[in-house]
């Protein structure tokens, strides 16, 4: 019902849209945004594509900061519990493993980014609008 609403986009505009999802896995705030503030008006299509790139970019942010700000404090915790002990309990092997842990999420966060990304790619490329779109065309408020 929604989607008779929304225009069936031309090949170029599809192109535009999926370049905009491929280029946040680079820059990830500044494609979807100069993306946006340019075709907002002119292209709604890629505009709903770019929107939605930068929400999901800005969601991933703040999951990546707040885990980083986490870290970083159990790490400052940790330490100054073993310097006040003089470093006589310090755990080599448990603070190099709570290390590597923390890369290993961050690839994994690293990992859903790209295959999200890559997945809106292919839906930009079939021509299919982004679902926050299809909602908005659904309760007649526009796409851009």
């Amino acid at each position: 019902m929604a989607e008779t609403a929304l225009a069936v986009p031309e090949q170029g505009d599809r192109s535009l849209a999926a370049g905009v999802h491929v280029g946040s896995i680079f820059l990830p705030l500044i494609v979807p945004l100069v993306a946006y503030f340019v075709t907002r008006t002119s292209k709604p299509f890629v505009a709903a594509h770019a929107r939605q790139s930068l929400v999901e970019t800005i969601v991933l942010n703040v999951l990546i900061g707040t885990a980083m700000v986490v870290s970083l404090g159990f790490t400052l915790w940790r330490l100054w519990g073993y310097y006040q002990n003089d470093w006589q309990d310090i755990d080599w092997w448990g603070f190099a493993l709570r290390f590597a842990l923390w890369w290993v999420a961050m690839g994994v966060l690293w990992a859903v980014n790209m295959i999200v990304s890559v997945r809106q790619t292919l839906q930009a490329l079939r021509g299919e609008w982004p679902r926050s779109a299809r909602k908005r065309a659904a309760k007649g408020k526009g796409v851009a």
